[in-house]
């Protein structure tokens, strides 16, 4: 596991080097969905 200097930041249970990894139609889903509620 890398050390970090910043807090583990995570989207819906998705950590940030996954979101980073993702291709950007996944992210929108994924924020749309959010912001749907």
């Amino acid at each position: 596991m890398k050390r970090r200097t910043f807090k583990k930041f995570g989207f819906k249970g998705v950590d940030l080097d996954a979101l980073l990894d993702m291709p950007t139609e996944e992210l929108i889903k994924l924020f749309h969905s959010r912001a749907r509620r």
